[in-house]
């Protein structure tokens, strides 16, 4: 495991070519440790945690298809800072001929066992920390439709390559940027039976995922509620990159109207309000039902 990084000045977000090369550091919070480490098949793994606090909830993060943790360290970073801690494991593999970073379904079960051998290690920043009988899930893009499927207890085709289960400690999910329609993407959605509570979170001009497809998506969830759709009005796809269009990613036609670092806030606060109120906690209950005060961002509850 390398050394934990605490940010000590505010991190700056490189460019090439209009796009994205990252932020410097893995935390943006002097409140917050982030480190790598590996899993035990090799995988790189990136978690980010408060400095302080015990009984800390788990969060599985899933990247997209051509990204990886490190391009969501701001998001990451607001999360941890809510009381959570997320562990984003990257992963490559080979998918329509293409070797790239990929997720598959198997991830929430490697980041709930690395988080429970970490709680047991004395050497590691989270030793004795964690609460392990909460577990949450959120997902980008591709991650999106995984964690989708998870929260089906459905194998995505595509993403099931290593043996996975739902893990009885899910609490809730949330799907960024995502929709559940088969190709060529123009028919219906497939059915999301959902066993756990689920929100949707979309950017409003993203041309990659477009906002019909994941509100023709979000109005066929049919199971465990409540669930809600939470819209970033001026957010493309990647509405919760560090930068918009990073390096290596498929990019997005259309570009962000928001600025960036409001509309990670954004995502990364509603994340925590859909987990906390999931989680009975009742001023998140009370704020989910009030909506956002600010006018980027459209919260419906059903």
């Amino acid at each position: 495991m390398t050394s934990p990084c605490v940010a000590s000045a505010s991190p700056t977000c490189a460019e090439n070519g209009g796009q994205c090369l990252g932020i410097k550091s893995l935390s943006t919070s002097d409140d917050v440790v982030a480190y790598k480490s590996a899993l035990p098949n090799g995988d790189a793994v990136y978690v980010w945690a408060p400095v302080e606090g015990a009984n800390l909830p788990i969060v599985a993060f899933i990247h997209g298809s051509h990204t990886e943790p490190s391009m969501y360290t701001r998001y990451a970073t607001a999360l941890a800072s809510q009381g959570f801690v997320i562990v984003a494991p990257e992963h490559k593999r080979e998918l329509f001929g293409d070797f790239a970073h990929y997720p598959q379904q198997a991830f929430i079960n490697w980041s709930v066992d690395f988080a429970a051998a970490e709680n047991a290690n004395s050497d590691s920043p989270l030793a004795g920390r964690l609460d392990m009988t909460r577990v949450f899930l959120t997902g980008h893009s591709m991650g999106g439709g995984t964690a989708l499927g998870i929260a089906c207890n459905f194998g995505q085709p595509g993403l099931v390559v290593d043996e996975w289960s739902v893990p009885k400690e899910l609490v809730a999910v949330v799907v960024n940027g995502t929709h559940n329609i088969p190709p060529p993407r123009t028919g219906d959605p497939l059915p999301v039976n959902n066993i756990v509570p689920i929100a949707f979170m979309q950017g409003s001009v993203d041309d990659v995922v477009t906002l019909d497809q994941a509100e023709r998506t979000f109005a066929v969830v049919a199971g465990q509620g409540p669930n809600a759709f939470i819209e970033i009005q001026g957010g493309n796809h990647f509405f919760l990159t560090d930068c918009d269009n990073p390096v290596g990613a498929n990019p997005d036609r259309n570009p962000m109207t928001l600025d960036q670092s409001r509309s990670v806030e954004a995502a990364a606060h509603w994340t925590a309000v859909w987990f906390k109120a999931s989680d009975k906690d009742s001023q998140a209950v009370a704020s989910l039902n009030e909506g956002s005060n600010a006018d980027y961002v459209k919260v419906s509850v059903s």
